[in-house]
Protein backbone atom coordinates (compact mmCIF):
# COMPACT_ATOMS: atom_id res chain seq x y z
CA UNK A 1 0.00 0.00 0.00
CA UNK A 2 2.86 2.31 0.85
CA UNK A 3 4.45 1.69 -2.56
CA UNK A 4 1.15 2.32 -4.38
CA UNK A 5 0.68 5.56 -2.47
CA UNK A 6 4.20 6.69 -3.35
CA UNK A 7 3.73 5.96 -7.06
CA UNK A 8 0.36 7.70 -7.07
CA UNK A 9 1.82 10.79 -5.37
CA UNK A 10 4.68 10.94 -7.87
CA UNK A 11 2.28 10.71 -10.80
CA UNK A 12 0.11 13.47 -9.32
CA UNK A 13 3.21 15.60 -8.71
CA UNK A 14 4.27 15.25 -12.35
CA UNK A 15 0.75 15.89 -13.55
CA UNK A 16 0.62 19.04 -11.43
CA UNK A 17 3.72 20.35 -13.17
CA UNK A 18 2.24 19.59 -16.57
CA UNK A 19 -1.05 21.15 -15.57
CA UNK A 20 0.74 24.31 -14.37
CA UNK A 21 2.59 24.68 -17.68
CA UNK A 22 -0.64 24.17 -19.64
CA UNK A 23 -2.45 26.78 -17.52
CA UNK A 24 0.42 29.24 -18.03
CA UNK A 25 0.13 28.73 -21.78
CA UNK A 26 -3.65 29.27 -21.68
CA UNK A 27 -3.23 32.42 -19.57
CA UNK A 28 -0.64 33.76 -22.01
CA UNK A 29 -2.99 33.24 -24.95
CA UNK A 30 -6.00 34.83 -23.22
CA UNK A 31 -4.01 37.80 -21.91
CA UNK A 32 -1.78 38.59 -24.88
CA UNK A 33 -3.52 37.34 -28.02
CA UNK A 34 -4.14 40.97 -29.02
CA UNK A 35 -0.44 41.88 -28.78
CA UNK A 36 0.35 40.14 -32.07
CA UNK A 37 -1.27 43.00 -34.02
CA UNK A 38 0.16 45.96 -32.07
CA UNK A 39 1.98 48.46 -34.38
CA UNK A 40 5.23 50.33 -33.72
CA UNK A 41 5.39 52.93 -30.95
CA UNK A 42 7.80 55.77 -30.09
CA UNK A 43 11.35 54.41 -30.65
CA UNK A 44 10.39 50.92 -31.83
CA UNK A 45 11.47 51.64 -35.42
CA UNK A 46 14.87 52.89 -34.21
CA UNK A 47 15.43 49.74 -32.12
CA UNK A 48 14.47 47.46 -35.02
CA UNK A 49 16.77 49.43 -37.33
CA UNK A 50 19.70 48.84 -34.94
CA UNK A 51 18.73 45.16 -34.66
CA UNK A 52 18.86 44.72 -38.44
CA UNK A 53 22.31 46.35 -38.64
CA UNK A 54 23.65 44.53 -35.58
CA UNK A 55 27.39 43.83 -35.54
CA UNK A 56 29.53 42.03 -32.99
CA UNK A 57 30.79 44.62 -30.43
CA UNK A 58 34.48 45.49 -30.25
CA UNK A 59 34.65 45.70 -26.46
CA UNK A 60 32.94 44.64 -23.24
CA UNK A 61 31.50 48.14 -22.84
CA UNK A 62 30.09 47.88 -26.35
CA UNK A 63 28.49 44.57 -25.34
CA UNK A 64 26.88 46.19 -22.28
CA UNK A 65 26.05 49.71 -23.48
CA UNK A 66 24.80 48.47 -26.85
CA UNK A 67 22.58 45.85 -25.15
CA UNK A 68 23.92 43.39 -27.68
CA UNK A 69 22.09 40.30 -26.38
CA UNK A 70 18.76 42.13 -26.24
CA UNK A 71 19.20 43.35 -29.80
CA UNK A 72 20.43 39.95 -30.96
CA UNK A 73 17.18 38.39 -29.72
CA UNK A 74 15.40 40.15 -32.60
CA UNK A 75 17.38 37.98 -35.02
CA UNK A 76 14.89 35.21 -34.17
CA UNK A 77 12.52 37.13 -36.46
CA UNK A 78 15.06 37.44 -39.29
CA UNK A 79 13.74 34.36 -41.16
CA UNK A 80 10.34 36.12 -41.11
CA UNK A 81 11.76 39.39 -42.52
CA UNK A 82 11.38 41.06 -39.11
CA UNK A 83 7.60 41.28 -39.49
CA UNK A 84 5.74 42.54 -36.43
CA UNK A 85 3.79 39.33 -35.92
CA UNK A 86 6.97 37.29 -35.44
CA UNK A 87 8.58 39.97 -33.25
CA UNK A 88 5.59 40.06 -30.89
CA UNK A 89 5.33 36.26 -30.94
CA UNK A 90 8.90 35.80 -29.69
CA UNK A 91 8.50 38.52 -27.02
CA UNK A 92 5.36 36.80 -25.73
CA UNK A 93 7.22 33.47 -25.80
CA UNK A 94 9.99 34.97 -23.65
CA UNK A 95 7.32 36.27 -21.26
CA UNK A 96 5.81 32.79 -20.97
CA UNK A 97 9.29 31.31 -20.42
CA UNK A 98 9.86 33.85 -17.63
CA UNK A 99 6.65 32.74 -15.93
CA UNK A 100 7.82 29.12 -16.08
CA UNK A 101 11.19 30.13 -14.61
CA UNK A 102 9.41 32.04 -11.84
CA UNK A 103 7.73 28.76 -10.83
CA UNK A 104 11.16 27.16 -10.38
CA UNK A 105 12.60 30.32 -8.86
CA UNK A 106 10.00 30.28 -6.06
CA UNK A 107 10.55 26.56 -5.46
CA UNK A 108 14.30 27.25 -5.28
CA UNK A 109 13.62 29.93 -2.68
CA UNK A 110 11.76 27.42 -0.51
CA UNK A 111 14.68 25.00 -0.92
CA UNK A 112 16.96 27.73 0.48
CA UNK A 113 15.02 27.58 3.76
CA UNK A 114 15.40 23.80 3.95
CA UNK A 115 19.15 24.12 3.41
CA UNK A 116 19.52 26.88 6.00
CA UNK A 117 17.64 24.83 8.61
CA UNK A 118 20.25 22.09 8.29
CA UNK A 119 22.90 24.52 9.58
CA UNK A 120 20.82 26.06 12.40
CA UNK A 121 20.29 25.01 15.95
CA UNK A 122 17.07 23.12 16.68
CA UNK A 123 15.64 26.11 18.57
CA UNK A 124 15.89 28.46 15.61
CA UNK A 125 14.63 26.14 12.89
CA UNK A 126 11.70 27.49 10.88
CA UNK A 127 9.00 25.14 9.71
CA UNK A 128 9.70 24.19 6.07
CA UNK A 129 6.87 24.67 3.61
CA UNK A 130 5.44 21.25 2.57
CA UNK A 131 5.99 20.25 -1.05
CA UNK A 132 2.29 20.55 -1.83
CA UNK A 133 2.24 24.17 -0.66
CA UNK A 134 5.55 24.93 -2.40
CA UNK A 135 3.98 23.94 -5.71
CA UNK A 136 0.78 25.84 -4.94
CA UNK A 137 2.51 29.08 -3.95
CA UNK A 138 5.00 28.88 -6.81
CA UNK A 139 2.16 28.32 -9.27
CA UNK A 140 0.06 31.18 -7.88
CA UNK A 141 3.00 33.60 -8.01
CA UNK A 142 3.81 32.65 -11.62
CA UNK A 143 0.13 32.86 -12.68
CA UNK A 144 -0.40 36.31 -11.15
CA UNK A 145 2.90 37.65 -12.46
CA UNK A 146 2.20 36.35 -15.98
CA UNK A 147 -1.20 38.02 -16.34
CA UNK A 148 -0.74 41.14 -14.20
CA UNK A 149 -1.33 44.21 -16.40
CA UNK A 150 1.62 45.99 -14.77
CA UNK A 151 3.90 43.78 -16.88
CA UNK A 152 2.04 44.30 -20.15
CA UNK A 153 4.08 47.36 -21.17
CA UNK A 154 7.34 45.38 -21.23
CA UNK A 155 5.69 42.68 -23.39
CA UNK A 156 3.74 44.82 -25.87
CA UNK A 157 6.18 47.72 -26.27
CA UNK A 158 8.74 46.27 -28.69
CA UNK A 159 11.57 48.50 -27.48
CA UNK A 160 11.42 46.78 -24.10
CA UNK A 161 12.40 43.37 -25.44
CA UNK A 162 15.61 44.17 -23.53
CA UNK A 163 13.72 44.01 -20.22
CA UNK A 164 11.99 40.71 -21.02
CA UNK A 165 15.18 38.98 -22.21
CA UNK A 166 17.21 40.37 -19.29
CA UNK A 167 14.75 38.87 -16.80
CA UNK A 168 14.97 35.48 -18.53
CA UNK A 169 18.73 35.30 -17.98
CA UNK A 170 18.49 36.90 -14.53
CA UNK A 171 16.14 34.18 -13.28
CA UNK A 172 18.39 31.49 -14.72
CA UNK A 173 21.38 33.08 -12.96
CA UNK A 174 19.63 33.05 -9.58
CA UNK A 175 18.31 29.49 -10.00
CA UNK A 176 21.76 28.17 -10.98
CA UNK A 177 23.39 30.06 -8.10
CA UNK A 178 21.03 28.44 -5.58
CA UNK A 179 21.87 25.04 -7.07
CA UNK A 180 25.56 25.95 -6.71
CA UNK A 181 25.05 26.58 -2.99
CA UNK A 182 22.96 23.44 -2.56
CA UNK A 183 25.17 20.80 -4.26
CA UNK A 184 28.01 19.24 -2.32
CA UNK A 185 30.01 17.70 -5.19
CA UNK A 186 32.84 19.86 -6.54
CA UNK A 187 32.21 18.94 -10.19
CA UNK A 188 28.56 19.94 -9.94
CA UNK A 189 29.48 23.16 -8.14
CA UNK A 190 31.83 24.08 -11.00
CA UNK A 191 29.09 23.23 -13.50
CA UNK A 192 26.55 25.48 -11.77
CA UNK A 193 29.13 28.26 -11.32
CA UNK A 194 29.90 28.30 -15.06
CA UNK A 195 26.20 28.35 -15.96
CA UNK A 196 25.58 31.10 -13.41
CA UNK A 197 28.38 33.31 -14.75
CA UNK A 198 27.40 32.67 -18.38
CA UNK A 199 23.78 33.65 -17.79
CA UNK A 200 24.76 36.73 -15.80
CA UNK A 201 26.89 37.91 -18.75
CA UNK A 202 23.93 37.35 -21.08
CA UNK A 203 21.62 39.23 -18.68
CA UNK A 204 24.06 42.15 -18.47
CA UNK A 205 24.30 42.18 -22.25
CA UNK A 206 20.52 42.41 -22.43
CA UNK A 207 20.06 45.39 -20.10
CA UNK A 208 22.43 47.23 -17.76
CA UNK A 209 19.86 47.36 -14.95
CA UNK A 210 20.78 43.78 -13.88
CA UNK A 211 24.14 45.05 -12.57
CA UNK A 212 22.62 44.67 -9.07
CA UNK A 213 22.58 40.87 -9.43
CA UNK A 214 26.02 40.09 -7.87
CA UNK A 215 24.97 41.99 -4.73
CA UNK A 216 21.72 40.02 -4.52
CA UNK A 217 23.62 36.74 -4.95
CA UNK A 218 25.96 37.86 -2.18
CA UNK A 219 22.96 38.41 0.11
CA UNK A 220 21.70 34.91 -0.71
CA UNK A 221 25.14 33.56 0.21
CA UNK A 222 25.05 35.40 3.54
CA UNK A 223 21.68 33.86 4.29
CA UNK A 224 22.40 30.32 3.15
CA UNK A 225 26.02 29.77 4.20
CA UNK A 226 25.40 30.26 7.91
CA UNK A 227 28.65 28.58 8.90
CA UNK A 228 30.70 30.91 6.68
CA UNK A 229 28.78 34.13 7.37
CA UNK A 230 31.62 35.81 9.29
CA UNK A 231 34.11 35.16 6.48
CA UNK A 232 31.67 36.37 3.83
CA UNK A 233 31.09 39.62 5.70
CA UNK A 234 34.86 40.16 5.98
CA UNK A 235 35.37 39.42 2.27
CA UNK A 236 32.46 41.64 1.24
CA UNK A 237 33.54 44.49 3.50
CA UNK A 238 37.15 44.21 2.32
CA UNK A 239 36.12 44.24 -1.34
CA UNK A 240 33.97 47.33 -0.77
CA UNK A 241 36.81 49.12 1.06
CA UNK A 242 39.26 48.31 -1.74
CA UNK A 243 36.78 49.54 -4.37
CA UNK A 244 36.27 52.84 -2.52
CA UNK A 245 40.04 53.28 -2.10
CA UNK A 246 40.65 52.53 -5.78
CA UNK A 247 38.05 55.11 -6.84
CA UNK A 248 39.55 57.65 -4.42
CA UNK A 249 42.99 57.20 -5.99
CA UNK A 250 41.58 57.40 -9.55
CA UNK A 251 39.54 60.61 -9.93
CA UNK A 252 39.54 60.22 -13.72
CA UNK A 253 37.74 56.88 -13.34
CA UNK A 254 35.18 58.53 -11.03
CA UNK A 255 34.54 61.15 -13.72
CA UNK A 256 34.11 58.43 -16.35
CA UNK A 257 31.71 56.48 -14.12
CA UNK A 258 29.75 59.66 -13.52
CA UNK A 259 29.25 60.08 -17.28
CA UNK A 260 28.38 56.40 -17.78
CA UNK A 261 25.84 56.36 -14.93
CA UNK A 262 23.69 59.27 -16.03
CA UNK A 263 21.52 59.67 -19.09
CA UNK A 264 20.83 63.37 -18.52
CA UNK A 265 22.28 66.41 -16.75
CA UNK A 266 18.86 68.08 -16.60
CA UNK A 267 18.48 67.20 -12.93
CA UNK A 268 20.76 66.11 -10.10
CA UNK A 269 21.12 62.60 -8.74
CA UNK A 270 19.53 63.57 -5.41
CA UNK A 271 16.52 65.25 -7.05
CA UNK A 272 16.08 62.20 -9.26
CA UNK A 273 16.15 59.95 -6.17
CA UNK A 274 13.56 62.13 -4.42
CA UNK A 275 11.29 61.91 -7.47
CA UNK A 276 11.70 58.14 -7.73
CA UNK A 277 10.57 57.69 -4.13
CA UNK A 278 7.21 59.03 -5.28
CA UNK A 279 7.22 57.20 -8.62
CA UNK A 280 7.93 53.79 -7.07
CA UNK A 281 4.99 54.24 -4.71
CA UNK A 282 2.86 54.88 -7.80
CA UNK A 283 4.14 51.59 -9.22
CA UNK A 284 3.28 49.81 -5.96
CA UNK A 285 -0.22 51.27 -6.07
CA UNK A 286 -0.76 49.96 -9.61
CA UNK A 287 0.19 46.48 -8.44
CA UNK A 288 -2.74 46.49 -6.00
CA UNK A 289 -5.16 48.63 -8.00
CA UNK A 290 -4.40 47.99 -11.70
CA UNK A 291 -6.12 51.03 -13.15
CA UNK A 292 -4.66 54.10 -14.84
CA UNK A 293 -1.73 52.54 -16.71
CA UNK A 294 0.11 54.83 -19.09
CA UNK A 295 3.07 54.94 -21.42
CA UNK A 296 3.79 58.65 -20.97
CA UNK A 297 3.67 60.52 -17.68
CA UNK A 298 3.84 64.15 -16.59
CA UNK A 299 5.61 63.39 -13.31
CA UNK A 300 7.08 66.59 -11.91
CA UNK A 301 10.57 66.69 -10.39
CA UNK A 302 10.79 66.70 -6.60
CA UNK A 303 13.55 68.47 -4.73
CA UNK A 304 15.79 66.59 -2.31
CA UNK A 305 15.13 67.66 1.32
CA UNK A 306 11.70 69.00 0.35
CA UNK A 307 8.64 68.21 2.51
CA UNK A 308 7.39 65.78 -0.15
CA UNK A 309 10.74 63.98 -0.14
CA UNK A 310 10.49 63.31 3.61
CA UNK A 311 6.87 62.22 3.25
CA UNK A 312 7.63 59.60 0.58
CA UNK A 313 10.80 58.49 2.34
CA UNK A 314 8.79 57.90 5.53
CA UNK A 315 6.29 55.75 3.62
CA UNK A 316 9.08 53.59 2.18
CA UNK A 317 10.69 53.18 5.61
CA UNK A 318 7.30 52.19 7.03
CA UNK A 319 6.77 49.56 4.30
CA UNK A 320 10.20 48.05 4.88
CA UNK A 321 9.80 48.13 8.67
CA UNK A 322 6.41 46.41 8.60
CA UNK A 323 7.67 43.65 6.34
CA UNK A 324 10.74 43.11 8.54
CA UNK A 325 8.49 42.84 11.62
CA UNK A 326 6.23 40.39 9.76
CA UNK A 327 9.22 38.28 8.67
CA UNK A 328 10.57 38.10 12.22
CA UNK A 329 7.19 37.57 13.91
CA UNK A 330 6.05 34.73 11.63
CA UNK A 331 9.53 33.28 10.98
CA UNK A 332 9.47 34.10 7.26
CA UNK A 333 13.09 35.16 6.59
CA UNK A 334 12.65 34.67 2.85
CA UNK A 335 10.57 37.85 2.93
CA UNK A 336 13.76 39.77 3.76
CA UNK A 337 15.54 38.37 0.68
CA UNK A 338 12.50 39.14 -1.46
CA UNK A 339 12.39 42.68 -0.08
CA UNK A 340 16.05 43.08 -1.08
CA UNK A 341 15.18 41.84 -4.58
CA UNK A 342 12.38 44.41 -4.81
CA UNK A 343 14.50 47.44 -3.98
CA UNK A 344 17.67 46.23 -5.71
CA UNK A 345 15.61 45.55 -8.85
CA UNK A 346 14.48 49.18 -8.80
CA UNK A 347 17.82 50.63 -7.68
CA UNK A 348 19.51 51.09 -11.06
CA UNK A 349 16.68 52.89 -12.86
CA UNK A 350 14.92 54.42 -9.86
CA UNK A 351 17.57 55.75 -7.49
CA UNK A 352 20.77 57.75 -8.11
CA UNK A 353 21.22 57.23 -11.86
CA UNK A 354 19.38 60.11 -13.60
CA UNK A 355 17.37 58.88 -16.59
CA UNK A 356 15.55 61.30 -18.88
CA UNK A 357 12.21 59.57 -18.45
CA UNK A 358 11.09 59.81 -14.84
CA UNK A 359 8.35 57.19 -15.19
CA UNK A 360 8.11 53.91 -17.07
CA UNK A 361 6.01 50.98 -15.91
CA UNK A 362 8.24 48.37 -17.55
CA UNK A 363 10.79 49.08 -14.79
CA UNK A 364 8.57 46.97 -12.51
CA UNK A 365 8.82 43.88 -14.72
CA UNK A 366 11.30 42.14 -12.38
CA UNK A 367 10.45 43.90 -9.06
CA UNK A 368 6.77 43.00 -9.50
CA UNK A 369 7.80 39.38 -8.90
CA UNK A 370 9.01 40.34 -5.41
CA UNK A 371 5.77 42.15 -4.55
CA UNK A 372 3.62 39.24 -5.72
CA UNK A 373 5.74 36.73 -3.77
CA UNK A 374 5.42 38.81 -0.58
CA UNK A 375 1.65 39.29 -0.94
CA UNK A 376 1.02 35.60 -1.69
CA UNK A 377 3.14 34.66 1.32
CA UNK A 378 1.20 37.01 3.63
CA UNK A 379 -2.14 35.77 2.30
CA UNK A 380 -1.05 32.18 2.92
CA UNK A 381 -0.23 33.07 6.51
CA UNK A 382 -3.63 34.72 6.95
CA UNK A 383 -5.44 31.73 5.45
CA UNK A 384 -3.62 29.35 7.79
CA UNK A 385 -4.39 31.57 10.79
CA UNK A 386 -8.10 31.68 9.87
CA UNK A 387 -8.10 27.94 9.04
CA UNK A 388 -9.94 28.51 5.80
CA UNK A 389 -10.52 25.48 3.55
CA UNK A 390 -8.30 24.95 0.50
CA UNK A 391 -11.32 25.36 -1.78
CA UNK A 392 -11.86 28.99 -0.69
CA UNK A 393 -8.18 29.75 -1.31
CA UNK A 394 -8.34 28.21 -4.80
CA UNK A 395 -11.55 30.12 -5.59
CA UNK A 396 -10.11 33.46 -4.46
CA UNK A 397 -6.88 33.07 -6.43
CA UNK A 398 -8.74 31.77 -9.47
CA UNK A 399 -11.05 34.79 -9.54
CA UNK A 400 -8.10 37.14 -9.05
CA UNK A 401 -6.17 35.59 -11.94
CA UNK A 402 -9.23 35.76 -14.24
CA UNK A 403 -9.76 39.46 -13.42
CA UNK A 404 -6.07 40.28 -13.96
CA UNK A 405 -5.99 38.36 -17.25
CA UNK A 406 -9.07 40.21 -18.50
CA UNK A 407 -7.61 43.59 -17.43
CA UNK A 408 -4.38 42.80 -19.27
CA UNK A 409 -6.23 41.81 -22.45
CA UNK A 410 -8.11 45.15 -22.34
CA UNK A 411 -4.85 47.06 -21.86
CA UNK A 412 -3.23 45.15 -24.73
CA UNK A 413 -6.20 45.92 -26.96
CA UNK A 414 -5.73 49.64 -26.33
CA UNK A 415 -2.26 49.41 -27.90
CA UNK A 416 -3.76 48.28 -31.22
CA UNK A 417 -4.99 51.79 -32.17
CA UNK A 418 -2.14 54.35 -31.82
CA UNK A 419 -4.33 57.42 -32.47
CA UNK A 420 -6.86 56.67 -29.72
CA UNK A 421 -4.06 55.30 -27.52
CA UNK A 422 -2.12 58.58 -27.60
CA UNK A 423 -5.28 60.61 -27.24
CA UNK A 424 -5.93 58.81 -23.95
CA UNK A 425 -2.28 59.25 -22.96
CA UNK A 426 -2.53 63.01 -23.45
CA UNK A 427 -5.79 63.15 -21.51
CA UNK A 428 -4.15 61.28 -18.61
CA UNK A 429 -0.93 63.34 -18.75
CA UNK A 430 -1.72 66.73 -20.34
CA UNK A 431 1.70 68.16 -19.40
CA UNK A 432 3.71 65.25 -20.80
CA UNK A 433 5.78 66.59 -23.70
CA UNK A 434 6.25 63.14 -25.21
CA UNK A 435 2.52 62.46 -25.04
CA UNK A 436 2.00 65.73 -26.96
CA UNK A 437 4.55 64.90 -29.65
CA UNK A 438 3.44 61.27 -29.98
CA UNK A 439 -0.21 62.25 -30.39
CA UNK A 440 0.88 64.97 -32.82
CA UNK A 441 2.72 62.49 -35.01
CA UNK A 442 -0.31 60.18 -35.10
CA UNK A 443 -2.51 63.12 -36.07
CA UNK A 444 -0.08 63.93 -38.89
CA UNK A 445 -0.28 60.34 -40.16
CA UNK A 446 -4.06 60.69 -40.26
CA UNK A 447 -3.94 63.96 -42.23
CA UNK A 448 -4.48 66.51 -39.44
CA UNK A 449 -1.11 68.24 -39.92
CA UNK A 450 -2.07 71.67 -38.55
CA UNK A 451 -3.09 70.28 -35.14
CA UNK A 452 -0.09 67.94 -35.22
CA UNK A 453 2.30 70.82 -35.87
CA UNK A 454 0.80 72.84 -33.04
CA UNK A 455 1.23 70.00 -30.52
CA UNK A 456 4.76 69.03 -31.55
CA UNK A 457 6.00 72.65 -31.56
CA UNK A 458 4.52 73.12 -28.09
CA UNK A 459 6.23 69.93 -26.90
CA UNK A 460 9.53 70.93 -28.51
CA UNK A 461 9.55 74.40 -26.91
CA UNK A 462 8.63 73.03 -23.47
CA UNK A 463 11.46 70.51 -23.65
CA UNK A 464 13.99 73.15 -24.67
CA UNK A 465 12.95 75.16 -21.61
CA UNK A 466 13.70 72.07 -19.52
CA UNK A 467 17.02 71.49 -21.27
CA UNK A 468 15.73 68.36 -23.03
CA UNK A 469 15.90 67.40 -26.70
CA UNK A 470 14.28 64.10 -27.69
CA UNK A 471 15.13 62.41 -30.95
CA UNK A 472 11.49 61.47 -31.54
CA UNK A 473 10.43 65.10 -31.09
CA UNK A 474 12.96 66.71 -33.38
CA UNK A 475 12.55 64.07 -36.11
CA UNK A 476 8.75 64.24 -35.89
CA UNK A 477 8.72 68.01 -36.11
CA UNK A 478 11.17 68.15 -39.04
CA UNK A 479 9.20 65.45 -40.88
CA UNK A 480 5.90 67.30 -40.54
CA UNK A 481 7.42 70.63 -41.62
CA UNK A 482 9.01 68.99 -44.67
CA UNK A 483 5.83 67.11 -45.63
CA UNK A 484 3.79 70.31 -45.28
CA UNK A 485 6.23 72.23 -47.51
CA UNK A 486 7.43 74.61 -44.78
CA UNK A 487 11.02 74.30 -45.94
CA UNK A 488 12.40 77.51 -44.45
CA UNK A 489 10.88 76.68 -41.06
CA UNK A 490 12.44 73.22 -41.26
CA UNK A 491 15.84 74.73 -42.05
CA UNK A 492 15.58 77.19 -39.14
CA UNK A 493 14.54 74.42 -36.77
CA UNK A 494 17.33 72.08 -37.94
CA UNK A 495 20.02 74.73 -37.56
CA UNK A 496 18.80 75.49 -34.06
CA UNK A 497 18.80 71.79 -33.18
CA UNK A 498 22.44 71.43 -34.28
CA UNK A 499 23.50 73.72 -31.44
CA UNK A 500 21.71 71.49 -28.91
CA UNK A 501 23.10 68.19 -30.22
CA UNK A 502 26.86 68.79 -30.08
CA UNK A 503 27.33 66.06 -27.47
CA UNK A 504 24.98 63.63 -29.23
CA UNK A 505 26.65 62.77 -32.56
CA UNK A 506 24.05 60.24 -33.74
CA UNK A 507 21.19 62.65 -33.18
CA UNK A 508 23.16 65.45 -34.83
CA UNK A 509 23.72 63.14 -37.80
CA UNK A 510 19.95 62.66 -38.07
CA UNK A 511 19.41 66.43 -37.99
CA UNK A 512 22.03 66.92 -40.76
CA UNK A 513 20.29 64.26 -42.87
CA UNK A 514 16.92 66.00 -42.52
CA UNK A 515 18.48 69.32 -43.48
CA UNK A 516 19.83 67.54 -46.55
CA UNK A 517 16.30 66.24 -47.22
CA UNK A 518 14.95 69.81 -47.16
CA UNK A 519 17.47 70.89 -49.79
CA UNK A 520 16.66 67.82 -51.88
CA UNK A 521 12.98 68.81 -51.81
CA UNK A 522 14.08 72.26 -52.94
CA UNK A 523 16.10 70.68 -55.82
CA UNK A 524 19.43 71.99 -54.49
CA UNK A 525 21.64 68.92 -54.78
CA UNK A 526 24.88 70.67 -53.85
CA UNK A 527 23.67 71.40 -50.33
CA UNK A 528 21.97 68.00 -50.20
CA UNK A 529 25.29 66.21 -50.74
CA UNK A 530 27.12 68.52 -48.33
CA UNK A 531 24.74 67.99 -45.40
CA UNK A 532 24.51 64.25 -46.16
CA UNK A 533 28.30 63.90 -46.01
CA UNK A 534 28.33 65.71 -42.66
CA UNK A 535 25.69 63.28 -41.43
CA UNK A 536 27.71 60.25 -42.55
CA UNK A 537 30.85 61.64 -40.95
CA UNK A 538 29.08 61.48 -37.58
CA UNK A 539 27.22 58.22 -38.19
CA UNK A 540 28.23 55.94 -41.06
CA UNK A 541 25.01 53.92 -40.72
CA UNK A 542 22.71 56.90 -41.50
CA UNK A 543 20.53 55.38 -44.23
CA UNK A 544 18.69 58.62 -45.09
CA UNK A 545 21.97 60.40 -45.84
CA UNK A 546 23.16 57.52 -48.03
CA UNK A 547 19.88 57.47 -49.94
CA UNK A 548 19.95 61.22 -50.59
CA UNK A 549 23.49 61.06 -52.00
CA UNK A 550 22.40 58.23 -54.34
CA UNK A 551 19.36 60.21 -55.46
CA UNK A 552 21.43 63.29 -56.23
CA UNK A 553 23.89 61.26 -58.30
Amino acid sequence: MSLVTTIRNNIIFKFNHTMIFVLLLILTCTSYYGALSVPLYVDDSVVLHHAKLLQWPNSIMGWIQGRFVGLASFSLSQPFSFNLLSIHFFTITFHLANAVLIFYFVKSFFNIEIQVNSHRSLNSVTQPVPLKFQNAQAAIVSFIWLCHPMNSQAVVYISQRYTVVAMFFTLLTIIFFIRLLKDKELIKKVQWAVLCLFNFILALGSKQSVIFLPLFLYLISLYVLVQYRGRLILVGGGALALAVLYLYLNPALVSTLDELTRETITYSRLDYLATQLKVTLTYFGLMFYPEGFRLESDVSLLKFFSDEFYRYLTIHIAIVSLLVVYAMRFKQPLILLTLALLYLGLAVESSFIPIQDLYFEHRMYLPSLAIIFIVVNILSTVIKALRLPDSSCILFNGLLIVVLSYTTSIRVKQWQEPLSFYQRELEKSPESTRAMSSYGKELAKNGNKDKALELIIKSYNLELEQGILRQSNIVGLLTILIDAGYYQDALNLGRRAINYTEKRPKLQSIVYAHLALVYYKMNICGFTKGWSKKALKLDKSNELAKQLIRLCQ
